[in-house]
């Protein structure tokens, strides 16, 4: 019987649900991956010069004179030529900054056998990647993970290889899974960790080139073996952990994220053991937690860092934060809290709900912030260097937040809405869209995914040039939309 009386897929898929930024075709090539459901588009980002439109050159004493008088006049051999120079006009420095424009070509794309669910770029110690190559790992539905890498021989994608973790124990009581599996990649390299069925985690160990053997370091013979393998199959074997296993208190995981700049792979969990809803936040407020775990993959040991309890119950995203804010900001839908290793935290409120939501203990209530009355579910960020944030709320409202230090501490948070160049009051943004997916492209440079508009490839600057250097003060000014490069259709 044919697949084609159960299901036909009628027209390709049309919305934007996951990008990542990569050099997955070529070392020196900076690469944009959009997944579309069970459409997979590689896109090369080609930053090029416009070349400004001639200007007419402007004669001002022979202006309106017959050319051919003008002619004889300037090259008589007899007469003293007084030559009279066009006027010139100088390029100013607005000019020249808008010469410069980014676009999106189409490389190649590829009809999936799954729904990707969520993808990643790593560099492991393959051949490509020590070339300088990024390899791609997706996720797909139920709880499935592939590793993918570019070919250039061939000019196509290749399979290193395929993950599989849906078996009947780890489904327990799933009959349809509800969590979609989730990517989650150490920003050192040293593994990636994929979300499933809400409480088990399958850790994938990447291979490191420097590393040593690990059946016999002192043998040469098992060295030279340990390095072919390393080069053939560039990860180690993957395994799967429940999460109540490194704490029973760990249950109903909404968010992880890999921290950085630690010297063993750290994962920060997001979770809920006790959940609850608006109707019981008399009873029940602040439930959920975070703990940060330390992933000792050759002992097998994961000892908790540190946590932090008593979060508001609507949080619902985890961002790593690099330095110098190292730590972790913790987005719910009425708040944003900033969390470090050895701090206990801090927020500010964003609109007046939040004094009846939580009672968070270092919660700043900026009656001007609050006065801006944002909604924070569904957001999306990417960061902009620095202390500095940029929140793309589901209304199409553009924040800027920068974290207020003090020596190496976070006091305070400033908040401020981003306008577009040139955008008149009454009129609508032309940048205004739904996010699904961020991700920073180049510097000045990040792409906007969306379900629900067009998907956008934005150049913003600072309005201090002063910030172009230091990002720390000021917020970004966007150009229009038709002068941002390719948008991606819905």
């Amino acid at each position: 019987m044919s697949a084609y009386t159960i299901c036909k897929e009628l027209l390709p898929p049309q919305t934007v649900e996951h990008v990542e930024k990569a050099h997955f075709t070529s070392p020196y090539k900076v690469n944009v991956i959009v997944a579309r459901g069970t459409l997979l588009e590689i896109y090369d980002f080609v930053e090029h010069v416009v070349e400004p439109e001639p200007t007419e050159l402007v004669d001002e004493e022979n202006d309106g004179t017959d050319q051919e008088a003008a002619i004889k006049e300037r090259f008589d051999q007899d007469k003293e030529q007084d030559l009279v120079y066009p006027k010139l006009q100088p390029i100013t420095a607005d000019t020249l900054a808008k010469t410069k424009s980014g676009r999106l070509e189409l490389v190649s794309q590829y009809k999936l056998s799954g729904t990707v669910t969520s993808m990643g770029a790593v560099r492991t110690s393959s051949e490509r990647g020590k070339e300088g190559c990024h390899s791609l790992l997706l996720a797909f539905n139920d709880a499935k993970m592939s590793l993918l890498e570019w070919s250039p021989a061939t000019h196509s994608v290749t399979t290193v290889s395929i993950h599989y973790y849906e078996r009947d124990e780890f489904k327990k009581e799933f009959l349809f899974n509800a969590y979609p599996p989730l990517v989650h990649i150490d920003p050192q390299q040293r593994c990636a960790v994929l979300n499933f069925y809400s409480d088990k985690i399958a850790i994938l160990p990447f291979r490191q080139s420097e590393g040593h053997s690990e059946h016999n370091p002192k043998s040469k013979e098992g060295g030279r073996h340990h390095e072919d393998d390393s080069s053939r199959w560039p990860y180690s074997s993957s395994f799967v952990l429940d999460v109540s296993e490194i704490d029973s208190r760990i249950r109903n995981v909404i968010d992880m994220v890999f921290l950085h700049d630690y010297y063993e792979p750290t994962l920060a969990i997001l979770y809920q053991s006790n959940p609850t809803w608006t109707g019981r936040l008399a009873d029940s407020k602040d439930t959920v937690s975070l703990a940060v775990i330390s992933l000792d993959m050759s002992s097998r040991v994961y000892p908790i860092i540190y946590s932090l309890d008593n979060l508001p119950f609507d949080s619902t995203k985890l961002y790593a934060m690099p330095k110098p804010a190292a730590g972790l900001m913790v987005v719910s839908a009425n708040a944003l809290i900033y969390v470090a290793q050895g701090s206990p935290g801090i927020g500010i409120a964003v609109n007046g709900y939040t004094k009846t939501v939580t009672s968070f203990p270092s919660m700043i209530c900026n009656p001007k912030i609050m006065a801006l009355g944002l909604e924070l579910e569904g957001s999306k960020c990417v960061h902009l260097g620095g202390t500095r944030l940029c929140l793309f709320l589901r209304d199409g409202q553009w924040l800027t937040v920068r974290l207020v230090m003090d020596g190496n501490k976070v006091v305070d948070f400033d908040i401020e809405r981003v306008e577009e160049q040139g955008d008149q009051k009454g009129k609508g943004s032309s940048i205004t869209t739904i996010p699904s997916c961020a991700t920073v492209v180049k510097a000045g440079y990040f792409f906007l995914g969306s379900r629900a508009a067009d998907s956008l490839l934005i150049k913003w600057a600072w309005k201090d040039p002063q910030l172009s250097r230091n990002q720390i003060n000021g917020r970004p000014k966007l150009p229009s939309r038709a002068s941002t490069g390719d948008n991606l259709g819905k």
